[in-house]
């Protein structure tokens, strides 16, 4: 039995057989409907993606590269004039920590028209109009019927661009967000999970620069230690110096982060995502000789990620120095995104790092009188 039903007067097969040759004829079509000169190449096993495509250069000077999921009907369906389909929520809360654009592409197989929706825009919508999404199991996308990508391919040409601009945005958002909220739990958790848990150790302040961590005087720390004093001496901005500092860090961890005190060993850590973070920002923004902007991406989502573990093992000092250097991250990024994208945008980087500054402080407050609840 194949599973057909009768919808406006048209008979479909929904069995899985009929479903994987309407998805092949949406994919056929969706490659049709690009110019020539766009490069789409498989998404392989990426978690919901069917198609990586890249723009030209010599179309899109800064490069833009988006990412798309495929769906194929053979019958579009309407709500308060705009085109409706079911996604998995899974997918689309998936889409929207992708560090680059996904566009859900919808196929009426039977016409061969292609229409498009901005995923991580979507989301944003989503989270003002219905808050409580992330909780489905499906969500109802509502698609404009006049993003039609066979008809309008010039200002699907614009999205993709506006896109990249909008998720590289997002990507300081999110990071933002995340430790916000981590330090928000931290400052209500404070008088009964860390009044009893800081360990009597002392700071030991790095020569020449605003790094202090608490650390005990074992060989694996004064091993890290030292690497991050010759880090300090070699210029950041630097590329060459920046990758010695770089190595000299990522030689120590490997030979004594295992052995050292979290403290010293998530500083480092946060050293490391930080320089890796300087060498790729220029090269992020080099219009002549642009390169891939995962590296810089994954050098600030280091940087949370060691951030929130230094807060988990209740290394609240350590923390509080790794935050300033995200706030550094945000400071050193803004003139580039404001000559790339403009004021408005750039000046929300600067509104965050300023919001890092007084989350730092409030950690200092949070070791200074662990009892005391913060407002």
């Amino acid at each position: 039995m194949t599973g057909q039903c009768k919808e406006r007067g048209h008979r479909f097969d929904r069995s899985p057989a009929a479903a994987r040759e309407t998805t092949l004829k949406a994919k056929k079509i969706f490659l049709q409907a690009l110019p020539d000169c766009w490069i789409p190449r498989k998404g392989g096993s990426e978690y919901g993606i069917d198609y990586n495509v890249q723009l030209p250069e010599n179309l899109v000077p800064t490069g833009a590269k988006f990412k798309t999921h495929i769906k194929g009907t053979k019958g579009i369906r309407f709500h308060d004039r705009q085109i409706v389909f079911s996604l998995e929520t899974k997918k689309l809360k998936h889409y929207y920590k992708t560090k680059q654009p996904v566009f859900f592409i919808l196929v009426d197989v039977n016409n061969s028209n292609v229409f498009w929706l901005f995923t991580q825009e979507y989301i944003k919508e989503l989270d003002q109009t219905t808050p409580g999404w992330r909780r489905q199991k499906t969500v109802s996308l509502k698609i404009p019927p006049a993003n039609k990508l066979n008809e309008r391919i010039e200002s699907f040409q614009e999205a993709v661009i506006k896109g990249q601009q909008f998720v590289h945005l997002l990507q300081f958002q999110l990071s933002y967000s995340s430790i916000s909220q981590k330090i928000e739990n931290v400052i209500k958790n404070s008088a009964h999970h860390f009044s009893g848990q800081f360990k009597q150790i002392f700071p030991k302040t790095y020569p020449d620069s605003s790094c202090s961590c608490f650390i005990e005087e074992n060989p694996f720390d004064l091993e890290i230690e030292n690497s991050l004093k010759r880090a300090e001496k070699l210029r950041i901005n630097d590329p060459k110096e920046n990758r010695e500092a770089y190595e000299q860090i990522c030689n120590a961890l490997e030979h004594a982060g295992c052995s050292a005190s979290p403290g010293i060993r998530y500083l480092a850590l946060g050293e490391k995502h930080y320089h890796n973070y300087m060498f790729y920002l220029v090269k992020a923004f080099d219009m002549e000789n642009k390169e891939d902007e995962q590296h810089y991406f994954s050098a600030i989502e280091g940087l949370v990620e060691t951030i929130s573990s230094s807060i988990d093992a209740g290394e609240l000092t350590t923390a509080s120095t790794i935050i300033l250097r995200l706030a550094d991250v945000y400071f050193h990024a803004f003139p580039y995104v404001c000559t790339a994208y403009g004021n408005d945008q750039a000046f929300t980087l600067l509104d965050s790092a300023h919001s890092l500054l007084e989350l730092a402080d409030n950690m200092v407050t949070i070791i200074e009188s662990p009892n005391r609840v913060i407002q």
